[in-house]
Order: structure tokens, then sequence, then C-alpha cells
């Protein structure tokens, strides 16, 4: 279990039971200020954006909209120009993707928040992902799991029961297969897609046995192909040779894998709870039950994965700082945040306030956190982003035939140092 994640979730838990088509910042007008965000987190920033002009007359925020991939691409192409939005999309994490907020502070690209009322605010063990050198430099918006999210009427239309072991997952598979049903979609074209059943399956095989280890690799006293890594890669081949998957899921994108799920011709989707929202809007009439995915046969020793989701940051060169840092506080504020995690659906605030309504569907996620089966997202704790696209770009190549997962893994480890 990851201790230094346990202590903010627990807090969730208690609740439980208690437009432009720019990114730059070159603003002529100080009551201009432009913003760089994911799609997934669109409707959920739009209404908060025009509830941010009705409390400041005369201003506009320019939000610009991107898939992950291409903010992961162009953000940091942008300011190393001297470019880039005057609020930022970061990333949690100390160096292990391009928009890390480590990775972005370290070059000098973000404001110092730490006197911004809110960053005193957050739970001690999430400081781990959200400083740089004992400094705030993102607002971390909301936590989100990472786990199976199950159609319930689906599944039980199609005679089945969710699976709580690694045995029970192939079964399900095949048994999908049987009738008619995709039992998990899935698509790889968006490369940041590649990385999520083995981020599931992770918690409970590397890092349940030691919470640790990305330490241990950074310090070489661990490595991809000699751990339990072996094991999370082989189980993804594994699920793809039992048909779990979507055919031909490299040609299939992100936005093609929820509708198959709301209409049922899938059963599932391993995914963020951050696009839970898009999915519920895709049906509204269908219920869901989020579950870890079960990495071995004994269902007491299955963990799950949550992380902060993209947060906010503002660009050090920014031509309108004061506007920039207010839109962030104003985001900040439970009322404004809390709008934005209900809209989501699948997550909660990452700086917890009692007046949040938790969601329904994260109940086991709740329990886990009770019973301290959670750790981070494992590129939260690599120590350069590119161990992660090696990732990425060896999935795609396993699942075309070209990479064994030995070799995704020789190719991660190439990248640590």
């Amino acid at each position: 279990m990851n201790r230094r994640l346990l202590a903010a979730l627990t807090g969730f838990a208690l609740l439980l039971t208690g437009c432009s088509n720019s990114s730059g910042s070159d603003n002529s007008s100080s009551n201009t200020i432009t913003f760089y965000a994911s799609t997934d987190y669109k409707d959920a920033y739009d209404a908060l954006i025009n509830d941010f002009r009705t409390a400041n007359p005369g201003v506009t925020v320019n939000a610009t909209y991107a898939k992950t991939d291409d903010i992961q691409s162009t953000q940091p192409t942008q300011l190393q120009s001297g470019g880039g939005a005057d609020v930022l999309s970061v990333q949690p994490g100390q160096g292990g993707n391009t928009i890390s907020e480590a990775t972005l502070a370290k070059a000098g690209y973000l404001v110092d928040l730490s006197d911004r009322a809110w960053a005193s605010k957050i739970p001690a063990s999430l400081k781990s992902v959200t400083d740089y050198d004992n400094k705030t430099y993102m607002f971390p918006g909301v936590l989100q799991p990472l786990g199976a999210f199950y159609n319930t009427q689906a599944v039980q239309g199609a005679g089945l029961k969710i699976p709580t072991t690694w045995a029970q997952v192939l079964s399900f598979c095949r048994d999908a297969q049987a009738k008619g049903k995709v039992a998990f979609s899935l698509g790889l074209s968006d490369t940041w897609v590649t990385q999520l059943v083995p981020y599931a399956l992770a918690p409970t095989l590397v890092y349940a046995q030691n919470p640790n280890w990305n330490a241990d690799l950074t310090a070489g006293k661990a490595t991809f192909p000699d751990s339990a890594w072996k094991t999370v890669e082989q189980q993804y081949l594994d699920m793809k040779n039992a048909n779990c998957f979507t055919n031909d899921p490299n040609g299939v994108s992100f936005d093609n894998t929820l509708p198959p799920v709301a209409k049922g011709q899938a059963l599932a989707i391993v995914q963020v709870g951050g696009v839970f929202g898009n999915l519920q809007q895709q049906n509204t009439a269908v219920t869901y039950d989020l579950q870890p995915l079960p990495a071995t046969d004994d269902p007491n020793a299955t963990a799950i994965a949550a992380s902060p989701g993209v947060g906010l940051g503002v660009n050090a060169k920014s031509k309108n700082k004061e506007l920039a840092l207010r839109f962030v506080d104003f985001v900040a504020q439970d009322t404004n945040i809390n709008k934005f995690a209900t809209t989501l659906g699948g997550v909660v605030p990452a700086i917890p306030n009692s007046a949040f309504t938790v969601s329904p569907v994260l109940k086991t996620f709740n329990e886990l956190v009770t019973a301290s089966k959670v750790s981070a997202f494992p590129d939260t704790g690599w120590p350069n982003a590119r161990i992660q696209n090696a990732h990425l770009v060896g999935i795609q190549n396993m699942f075309l035939g070209k990479k064994t997962p030995a070799q995704v893994l020789q190719d991660m480890q190439a990248q640590v140092k």
C-alpha cells in the first residue's frame, strides 16, 4: 500500500460514511487569459469558465482543448519557445511525464503557488506529486481511481458476473465472446490509453509487495525486467490472447471506446475516473460499477490505483499572471471544485471538503481506501518521462506482435538513466 497516498484517500472515505483556438499567452488585454486543457474535461471546465466570467464581468478566458497525447507533446514545445497558455495543464509526479509538475517546475516554466490559500490544504500525502523542491507548483484538482467500469445491465444481461480473481478475468473474457460481446473495450491509437491495464494490475502485483519500488528503481536497486512488472506485462498479453479486448485495438481511438460500453456491446472498460462523466453521457439509463482489475486468484490481495488527475499550473512567462492566479483560485474554491468533480462523476476533490457528495459508483473504491489497498499511478514516481514513452510505444508494438513483454521492459529499463 502507498502510505504517501493513504492519508488523503482516507479523508474521501470518511465523506462516504459521514473558447479560442490559440493556447498562447500573448494577450493584448489584461482582462483576457488563455487556458490549455484536455478534451476529457471540457464540459466540466466550460461550466466553471462561465461561472468565472459571471463573477468577474469583463473577463475573458480563451480555452483550447486537445487530447491528452497532444498536450503532452505540444505544451512542452510551446513553453520551450517562450509561449504556452497562461493557465497550463499539469500532471502530478516527479518526472515520469512531459507535463509533470516536477518536469515543468525544474525547467522554470511554472509559477510558485505555495502562497495560495488552498496550497496549505493539500494533504501531506499528495505533496510528493504536487510539489518540487518543497514548493507547490500545481493545483491538483481531483483524485481519480483507475479500474474497470462495468455496465451492470450488460453484464447481467449476458448472464455473467464481475470477476474477482485473475482466473475469472480470463473466463469472463471467453464467456463474453461466446455471448457476442467484448469484455473490455480498448483503443490504443491514443497512446495514453495503452498503459491503463498495466497500471490497473501493478498495484496488486508490484506496489502491494513493495510500496517503495519506484524509489528502488531510481536508486538502482530494482529493474523492470527483473521484477513483478514481468507478470504485469505478461498478463496484459494474456488478456489480449484471451480475446478480452476490442478487435485490432491499435486502430481504435479513445473516443470510440466509450459508445460500445454504453450500448452494452462491450461489458466494461478499464479507465480513469476522470472520463467517467463522458461515459455516463453516452447513455444515462445505464448504471456502472467501478471495480479493481484482479491480478491474482486471491480476492483479498487485490488493490487499486489512484492519483490526482491533470491539474492546473500558471505559466511563469504569462503576461497576465494576476488573472491566471485568480482563475486557479476560483477553480480551487470548494463549491467550484465540487461542481467540477460532480460533472466528471468518477472522481473526488484532491483537497477534501465536507460539502462534497461521493458518487455511489465509488463505493468499492472507498472500501479499498479504507483497507489501505491503494497505490499511486506508477509513472508519478518514475525518474523521467522517457520511461513512460518507451512503455506506451512498446505496448502498441506488443499488440502488433513486434515486441514481447520482456522486450518492452528492457526498452523501459534502458531509459531509466
